[in-house]
């Protein structure tokens, strides 16, 4: 128990846990071997750490307070008290936290020094102009739409059946917009938007939804009022039209050329039926009307009758 002691006091707070563990289990491991227990005396003569050691040691409990300090600074990005703080880089290396479950650590040979600032995040916008609204003309600074659509309505006035979301593929369709014209490719403009999860799975992809009222805007200004978007819904459904109709035309004239072809090969193919006329006696054999005085006889696959005389 003393020797235990003897170890948490001199090392535990000299280095990082996997380093003590690792200082204890060998010390152990020396005391374990010898037949009696060492004196506290002669204890430091069992492990001796060499100087390469204590300097790694040393390393590696600076790279922890960076590291510290960093999170901290994380936590507390808007804090007047955080300042940019500059440190060694081989510390700062080895505290990139990935924020997948480990931490990136430099190879140990490499004792460069260079200073790297550290870089806190920025504050989010404030609007310090009041905005008027386009419905109500009060003054307001913050609401849903400005944040996200840059659209100067309040909150008190949005109305869920003026200011809706559509989704991008509605969009598309309805309004017949293409990629390009809500990433703004073409005019340099993208359309603001936002992006939620999509209700029907969801392992599906997110969703895209804008506001209606600029994706209206948009359309107008792409096909000249509402008058050419209307002209350009009809114009498609008759280009739609007229290539269903072509293509039905197509599979008709296809199935009329392969029912030709296969009734050239059924004529073909036919020959004249011969026929079979059993012998005498036999049903439908040769048989003699005496009151009009006519044979006759009729097939057995057919069943043709004929008529005859005999001399």
């Amino acid at each position: 128990m003393q020797i235990q002691n003897f170890i948490k006091a001199e090392f535990y707070g000299n280095c990082l846990p996997h380093e003590f563990y690792r200082i204890y289990v060998s010390i152990m491991d020396g005391v374990e071997a010898r037949e009696e227990t060492p004196e506290l005396s002669e204890f430091p003569s069992l492990f001796k750490i060499t100087r390469a050691q204590q300097e790694r040691s040393e390393r590696n409990r600076l790279k922890a307070k960076a590291l510290q300090h960093s999170r901290r600074a994380r936590k507390q990005p808007y804090s007047k008290s955080a300042e940019p703080k500059t440190l060694d880089e081989s510390a700062q290396l080895s505290s990139q936290d990935t924020c997948g479950g480990y931490i990136l650590e430099p190879d140990d040979a490499d004792n460069c020094v260079s200073h790297v600032t550290l870089a806190e995040d920025e504050a989010p916008p404030l609007h310090d102009e009041f905005v008027i609204c386009q419905d109500c003309h009060k003054k307001f600074s913050m609401s849903f739409l400005l944040t996200h659509f840059k659209y100067s309505v309040c909150d008190a006035c949005r109305n869920t059946d003026i200011h809706d979301l559509i989704t991008k593929t509605d969009a598309k369709q309805e309004f017949l917009l293409k990629d390009s014209d809500l990433n703004g490719r073409r005019d340099g403009e993208a359309l603001p938007f936002i992006k939620k999860k999509n209700p029907h799975k969801y392992s599906y992809g997110d969703m895209y939804l804008y506001l209606k009222p600029q994706v209206i805007q948009l359309s107008y200004n792409l096909w000249g009022g509402e008058d050419g978007l209307s002209l350009e819904k009809q114009r498609r459904s008759k280009l739609k039209e007229a290539t269903k109709q072509k293509q039905f035309t197509k599979k008709i004239t296809e199935l009329r050329q392969q029912f030709k072809y296969s009734s050239s090969k059924m004529v073909k193919s036919y020959t004249p039926h011969q026929h079979v006329f059993p012998a005498a006696g036999v049903d439908g054999g040769e048989r003699y009307d005496p009151e009009t005085d006519i044979w006759s006889k009729t097939c057995s696959e057919c069943g043709y009758t004929i008529t005859f005389e005999k001399m």
